[in-house]
């Protein structure tokens, strides 16, 4: 059966990503990825490893120093990189 009104992919691609919970998936890679321009290469050279799971960034230091930085500027760290996607990706930041 044909659909009266045709729409263009750009219109499509969004729902689908949205249906099949791919957007979530895209928006976590965004933030790990987008980690060492909020923090600087500096601290991100103290940065063993970045993942996202269910809304919460699991960062693993080097130097407990760095990671003690961190902790104490985690709110402002979580709304810049809620920023890179344009809405609340990240809930909480746990520091190892």
């Amino acid at each position: 059966m044909r659909h009266k009104e045709t729409l263009h992919i750009s219109e499509i691609i969004p729902g689908i990503l949205k249906q099949q919970r791919i957007d979530v998936k895209l928006d976590e890679t965004a933030v790990a990825g987008g980690w060492e321009g909020v923090v600087g290469s500096q601290m991100s050279s103290y940065t063993k490893s970045v993942y996202v799971r269910n809304g919460t960034l699991y960062v693993e230091m080097t130097s407990s120093v760095a990671r003690g930085e961190l902790s104490m500027s985690r709110n402002i760290i979580i709304d810049k990189l809620n920023g890179l996607t344009g809405h609340k990706t990240i809930n909480n930041i746990v520091f190892r």
